[in-house]
């Protein structure tokens, strides 16, 4: 199974429910010649969706960027200091709910769902049909239970450096830097070489001319 990440989610972490829900519904050969391509929902609620085509070869699941975050206009309206009272109490309760323990809870639900819709698109590869499938392939009753094995399973962010200009630009100095040092050393040693040559054309030269000189006296 190859799997293509456009996320910033481990893609061992993704790995390893993809691989898992494809032995649940593939055979063995279906599992080697598979491609899945793991996208952004394109928010950050909970949930998760795909698509595959029947009895091909490549899936779809996708995935949220992460818990589900408060309104941004919210947050920038708490910060404004002629928010009368009222409307502030109102924002702090809202904002009051986006816990730790919310955000755990609701990436283990995003895992769940995860596994789902890849069991859900898996299913369609094998040759299934919406009308042939269980009712807990499509968010019915039993669903959860059916990716138990999912639940306590990791996902985490992939660790990324972000480069700041000024490092990038250091970079570049530091390099041309180095070629520069390369290019006085070539330019040394070219000097060097033309200096020999030099020394060499002037000897033959006389050589040349003092051979001429003594071929006119005989």
């Amino acid at each position: 199974m190859r799997i293509i990440n456009k996320t910033h989610w481990r893609t061992d972490h993704l790995r390893t429910i993809l691989r898992k829900a494809a032995q649940i519904e593939l055979e063995p050969t279906q599992r080697k010649r598979l491609v899945v391509e793991v996208t952004y929902t394109g928010t950050r609620r909970g949930g998760s969706s795909g698509c595959a085509i029947i009895g091909g070869k490549w899936a779809r699941v996708r995935i949220p960027k992460g818990p589900e975050q408060p309104n941004a206009r919210s947050v920038k309206a708490l910060k404004n200091p002629s928010i009368d009272t009222a409307t502030k109490a109102s924002i702090e309760r809202y904002l009051a709910r986006f816990t730790p323990e919310k955000a755990s809870a609701n990436l283990r639900y995003n895992i769940l769902a995860f596994a789902s819709v890849a069991c859900h698109e898996f299913a369609h590869i094998r040759g299934m049909r919406h009308a042939q499938m269980p009712s807990y392939y499509s968010w019915a009753e039993g669903w959860k239970e059916y990716v138990h094995w999912a639940q306590d399973l990791p996902l985490e962010i992939q660790c990324t450096t972000t480069i700041t200009s000024a490092e990038r630009v250091s970079d570049k100095l530091a390099h041309v830097l180095v070629m520069e040092a390369r290019a006085k050393t070539r330019a040394k040693t070219a000097a060097s070489i033309l200096k020999k040559w030099t020394a060499k054309r002037h000897y033959y030269a006389r050589r040349v001319a003092a051979l001429t000189a003594g071929d006119n006296t005989i």
